[in-house]
This record gives structure tokens, sequence and C-alpha cells, in this order.
């Protein structure tokens, strides 16, 4: 049995949270929820 994990990447306008955001979306068992950017402020990540 598998449990599906609900995620929420802080800070993803950045490489690294692109990458992991990247990873995240492809693997099985993540749901990604949310995604913030504080330099992105008011607009769509």
């Amino acid at each position: 049995m598998s449990t599906q994990l609900n995620v929420s990447i802080v800070g993803a306008s950045g490489y690294v949270g692109g990458e992991l955001l990247r990873l995240l979306l492809d693997h099985p068992h993540v749901t990604v929820n949310q995604v913030t950017s504080e330099r992105n402020a008011g607009s769509f990540v």
C-alpha cells in the first residue's frame, strides 16, 4: 500500500525550486498543492 503525499513548495521561482517542482510533478506518490514565490508576488509562478 502506498501513501499519497500532499506537498507545497516555497520559493519555487529559482532554479532549485523549479527543479524540485519538475521532479515532484513526475513522482507517482506526490501531489503538489501549492507553489509560492516571494520574488513573483502577485503573479502566477
